[in-house]
């Protein structure tokens, strides 16, 4: 679909305006859709099934490069938490020694 049509406003099965949402899924990441407001992708309640890809599928490429990018983002993201946990340990650590002295 071109990217310049507009989808604000459209209202699912359930009477509602849909809610805008980017998949982060292996096979779509990145893409953009419109979708009922009740659904949720972490349970099986889907609201009223009404679903709506509002831009064109990636190629293979671009799906390796935007799945690759999140990989390296999800690493990162683990090492700050290690790093700052380690931290936090030093941080008590040298308050026990400086209250030894």
């Amino acid at each position: 679909m071109a990217s310049n049509i507009s989808y604000t406003g459209i209202k699912c099965k359930c009477g509602i305006p849909c809610a805008h949402r980017t998949s982060w899924t292996l096979r779509n990441s990145g893409r953009k859709f419109i979708t009922c407001k009740f659904y949720n992708r972490d349970s099986s309640m889907c609201g009223c099934g009404f679903f709506i890809w509002v831009d064109e599928d990636t190629t293979g490429w671009q799906r390796n490069i935007i799945n690759d990018l999140l990989t390296e983002n999800r690493s990162l993201k683990r090492e700050l938490r290690y790093f700052v946990k380690q931290g936090k340990s030093l941080k008590k650590l040298q308050k026990r020694l400086m209250g030894r002295s």
